[in-house]
């Protein structure tokens, strides 16, 4: 039997997401969305830890939390748990949104493996009855080896209060969220840019080229478990941008740094990438100067965080991974370049421009290949570890074709309006640093000989490059005339 969402299981999910708000709005008043988010981040952080140990206890863990934040607030005498809604532009956003992302919801939606790796788990830690490591869902009582398990924790928490929930409603809460921090993105930009009445058009119309041109991206990062970091490392780039409005306010400061602490919990494989760039942070904050009461205030999230990360070291690795430890590594040494070349290639973002470049590059290659007698070959012997032949350089060179065109046009899709904005908007170097840091950790670092972790970081960093194209492409008029022949190429391709 396949259990559906009801329209009580809604109501239920509506309440445990304004108890979770509630948590984070003890830090975050300021909109709802980002409360929700740090609710979250919290929330799901600790039972990503306790169901390592104690599963059975996952929802009463979560109660107990939104019991004890309400009580805070009915003492406090702050009854506004839900937020008046100042912004009606959000609602009618939204309204758009799960329309626009409407492949999302679960009728719609078509299910892939990693629903079953990363919501597996959730599945099994609401409903376990013992203690102990998590078992495995689907290949029951295998242990669930180390790996990060707080974005499917994060959903979990959103429908705790159902009790018999299912995969299903996991996928369409995920849905919701998409829509829920799309629209928070677009009513962000559209305050932030004071748009008037006359220019309404042009910027519905350049965030509608820009989500579209990125929408590889943005689809890919919903669809496995980077969900959670892009919106988190999103908030992060708003915060920054009213940091810099007002510096003296050190509440936002704090902010930044609570969600660069407990972004470093949303995905394992880089969680060097994400360690650094919160050495970055500090440094721009000038964290040492900072008084000790706002240290203070950090504690539980760095208390969250390296428990997590203690899980990770703690519960044996996957089988599947090497015994190399995580580190750098040069991939492109003979024997190995055909290889690493055919990994790279396949994990570029594929729009449908995209797709028909890469099949003038195969053709190109096949072209060439034309022309390789036995003497050519053989002196292509040593890129090879197991044997060369006409058919395996042709691949060779299509692979290292495609890499050299696709790598720099992404790094440059995803820097280039971040670069133009940062005379604007300083705090544009810090995610440029990052964004340079990402791609040489993406070209020589590897977690356990992988480099598709690597890779992930592609899709994370896009959640940035769309805030800061449309806050490079609507003030300027001619920006429409750039875009939205490239949206129509793709749209009859």
């Amino acid at each position: 039997m396949i259990i559906t969402p009801s329209l009580l299981d809604y109501f239920l999910i509506f309440v445990s997401c304004v108890l979770t708000t509630n948590v984070g709005r003890y830090w975050i008043k300021s909109d709802f969305f980002s409360a929700l988010l740090l609710g979250l981040l919290i929330c799901g952080g600790i039972v990503s830890v306790s169901a390592r140990f104690c599963p059975i206890y996952t929802r009463e863990i979560i109660c107990s939390l939104h019991l004890l934040f309400l009580a805070i607030s009915i003492y406090n005498k702050d009854w506004n748990i839900c937020f008046k809604l100042k912004k009606p532009d959000f609602v009618i956003l939204f309204l758009l949104f799960l329309y626009y992302f409407s492949a999302f919801h679960y009728e719609n939606y078509a299910f892939n493996d990693h629903d079953t790796v990363y919501f597996s788990s959730t599945l099994e830690a609401f409903n376990a009855n013992y203690f102990g490591n998590l078992k495995v869902f689907v290949s029951y009582p295998n242990e669930l080896a180390s790996n990060h398990i707080l974005p499917g924790m994060a959903l979990g928490v959103m429908c705790y209060l159902v009790p018999k929930f299912s995969l299903i409603h996991l996928i369409e809460l995920k849905y919701v969220l998409l829509c829920l921090y799309s629209s928070w993105l677009v009513s962000n930009l559209y305050h932030l840019l004071n748009v008037k009445r006359n220019e309404i058009v042009q910027f519905f119309l350049v965030t509608y080229s820009i989500f579209f041109i990125f929408g590889i991206e943005n689809s890919y990062n919903f669809l496995v478990s980077n969900f959670i970091a892009v919106i988190t490392i999103t908030k992060i780039f708003f915060l920054f941008l009213q940091y810099e409005k007002d510096i003296e306010n050190k509440a936002h400061a704090v902010q930044i740094l609570i969600f660069s602490i407990l972004l470093i919990s949303t995905k394992a494989p880089i969680i060097n990438l994400f360690g650094v760039f919160l050495v970055f942070i500090a440094y721009y904050l000038k964290v040492q100067k900072m008084p000790l009461s706002m240290f203070l205030k950090l504690t539980p999230f760095l208390i969250i965080t390296a428990l997590n990360v203690f899980s990770w070291i703690v519960i044996p690795k996957p089988n599947t991974l090497d015994s190399s430890l995580p580190g750098i590594h040069l991939d492109f040494y003979p024997g190995n370049i055909a290889y690493s070349a055919g990994l790279f290639s396949g994990w570029i973002p594929e729009d449908c421009v995209v797709l028909q470049l890469k099949q003038l590059i195969k053709e190109a290659a096949m072209l060439m290949g034309n022309h390789f007698d036995k003497n050519v070959i053989e002196k292509f012997k040593f890129l090879f570890a197991n044997g060369i032949s006409k058919d395996k350089l042709i691949t060779l060179f299509s692979a290292l074709l495609t890499f050299s065109v696709f790598i720099p046009l992404m790094i440059f899709k995803n820097t280039f309006c971040l670069k133009k904005i940062s005379a604007q908007y300083k705090v544009s170097k810090i995610f440029l640093w990052f964004g340079i840091l990402s791609f040489l950790s993406l070209m020589f670092f590897r977690n356990y000989g992988i480099i598709a972790h690597q890779m992930h970081i592609i899709y994370i960093f896009s959640g940035i490059a769309i805030s800061a194209s449309i806050l490079y492409c609507i003030p300027k008029k001619n920006s429409l005339v750039i875009l939205l022949p490239y949206v129509i190429t793709l749209h009859i391709l």
